[in-house]
């Protein structure tokens, strides 16, 4: 009898703690859904609203049954024996749940400043908002995921004996973490630094140890380069903080490019000048800022020819460089191939002379070896040498001679034997200059064309964006957006924060100030106002 009624009080305890369970996350969602009706209400007057409503949906909606689940759970215990020892294990799992609902809601509202700063910086084209509000973000994150982590392991009783101990010794702990973390936390403190200090933003064009890229997210730890091919460099902050790098972004994208070409020295510099003109006059890469054509360098075998030129952005540059330089090239070889890079060797004549001792210069050898015992006999002997012929010398004479006709004719015959080769090889036709006076092989060599055909021509060879990296497609025109900088709201906002500190300091006069801000009206009225009792003094 004893055992049946332990039974049924042990049914009804088992069914009023799942009924309190019940009930309380039935009644705590019924609140959720209110409350959720009206943020949505609310949502629609309030654009940051409507993102947070996005971004909590799930976790907001979920925490209100968990939460309700565990009031009552507790509620139950507390009318329960406190010999039900079966629902401590359940109470303590509602709670990591429960903080665990509140861990994510935050977490994803972290995600809201993000979102909400880049909106605005959509519309008022500034991704300064944006930079600083993704760091913000990311710090809000960390901080709390450690927080959860943290509320959730001091539910358990032995884990706080255990925290006791190490806030016991947290200054040990903390050096030693200190140390072993010691590349963790410079990369933090130089990601906070590049974001708060406006070095570089999203949507920067940077040049980095030799990777040109723009900067598509900015983290506590590191920064990730988008470049040309669309890949990903991953560079740490330290990179920033630490080395030098180019921000061709920083004021404005318009950037200056250079084609070189290593021609001859006989280059007709002023005809290049005149087809670099012709040529920007038929692209719209060109923004009709720059250009100039020089001789830079030069040495005993060629000349450098530098075009400069200048564009609105990097990716325009790029194009521009190479329509010139594909341009340029094919010009020169058709119109100018005399100058072209070459190397000149000149090659002397070289004789042989073959010198044979004769039988008759030995003998002379030998009467002379013999004279010089007898000075009288020497005398005898120059005398009579400097009166007659050698008749050695006389045939080693003859001997070059009939070498150098041999020569000759050798240099003749092959000389011939070219030729003839030449001629008969039909890959070898001459090219004629433009300046060439020969007649064409055609009877009529005029070729009669309509105005049609004239314009389908013309277009044909002035089209300079049909192979463009960053001209020409969908694609290519999407990769030219990403190396237009962070926007002219950026560039403005920039500037003006140069030009009043520099005000400030006293670096830079008021009259300057306005000089060099004559791009942006809005700014210089704001110069005036803020120091006008300055500029009146």
């Amino acid at each position: 009898m004893e055992t049946t009624e332990t039974a049924v009080d042990e049914a009804v305890d088992i069914l009023h703690f799942v009924l309190s369970a019940a009930v309380g996350a039935l009644v705590t969602f019924l609140i959720g859904v209110i409350c959720w009706a009206i943020i949505r209400v609310i949502a629609k007057r309030s654009e940051a609203i409507r993102i947070l409503n996005k971004r909590i949906r799930t976790p907001f909606l979920l925490l209100f049954p968990t939460l309700g689940t565990w009031l009552g759970i507790k509620f139950a215990r507390e009318q329960l024996p406190a010999d039900e020892i079966w629902t401590k294990p359940i109470h303590h799992i509602s709670l990591i749940l429960t903080i665990a609902c509140v861990g994510w809601l935050c977490y994803a509202a972290a995600n809201t400043i993000h979102d909400v700063a880049q909106a605005r910086s959509m519309q008022n084209a500034s991704r300064r908002l944006t930079t600083q509000a993704q760091m913000i973000s990311r710090i809000l994150q960390a901080v709390i995921v450690i927080l959860t982590t943290v509320s959730i392991v001091l539910t358990f009783p032995e884990a706080r004996v255990l925290m006791g101990s190490l806030l016991a010794s947290a200054g040990v702990i903390s050096l030693v973490a200190g140390l072993a973390a010691q590349d963790s936390l410079s990369n933090t403190f130089a990601g906070l630094q590049l974001t708060f200090t406006d070095a570089i933003r999203v949507g920067d064009q940077l040049s980095v140890d030799g990777l040109n890229g723009t900067v598509e997210e900015i983290t506590l730890t590191y920064v990730v380069l988008r470049v040309w091919d669309d890949r990903r460099i991953i560079l740490p902050s330290t990179t920033f903080t630490k080395n030098k790098f180019e921000n061709w972004t920083r004021v404005h994208a318009k950037l200056l490019g250079t084609v070189e070409l290593k021609l001859d020295w006989r280059a007709p510099v002023n005809l290049i000048r005149q087809e670099v003109d012709r040529l920007l006059a038929h692209t719209d890469l060109w923004d009709k800022r720059t250009v100039n054509v020089q001789v830079t360098d030069s040495n005993e075998q060629w000349i450098i020819v530098r075009v400069v030129i200048s564009a609105d952005n990097s990716g325009k540059l790029w194009d521009l460089k190479c329509y010139l330089r594909e341009n340029l090239v094919n010009w020169i070889i058709q119109n100018a191939p005399y100058a072209l890079a070459r190397h000149r060797y000149q090659q002397e004549e070289i004789t042989e002379i073959f010198y044979d001792r004769t039988e008759e210069e030995i003998v002379k050898l030998a009467q002379e070896l013999v004279a010089l015992e007898n000075a009288e006999e020497t005398q005898v002997t120059k005398a009579h040498s400097e009166n007659s012929h050698s008749p050695a010398k006389t045939a080693q004479e003859a001997r070059v001679q009939a070498s150098k006709k041999r020569a000759v004719k050798v240099r003749r015959k092959r000389l011939k034997d070219r030729v003839s080769e030449l001629r008969t090889n039909p890959e070898t036709e001459p090219i004629n200059s433009p300046t060439s006076n020969a007649e064409p092989k055609d009877e009529n060599p005029t070729l009669v064309m309509s105005h049609t055909e004239v314009g389908k021509l013309t277009a044909n060879l002035h089209n300079t964006q049909a192979h463009g990296l960053y001209s020409g497609s969908e694609d290519a025109e999407a990769r030219q957006k990403l190396t237009q900088g962070p926007g002219a709201e950026a560039f403005r906002h920039r500037e003006e924060s140069t030009v009043m500190r520099a005000i400030r300091d006293g670096e830079m006069t008021i009259q300057e100030a306005l000089d060099r801000t004559t791009e942006y009206p809005e700014l210089q009225q704001k110069i005036k106002d803020t120091f006008a009792e300055k500029r009146e003094s």
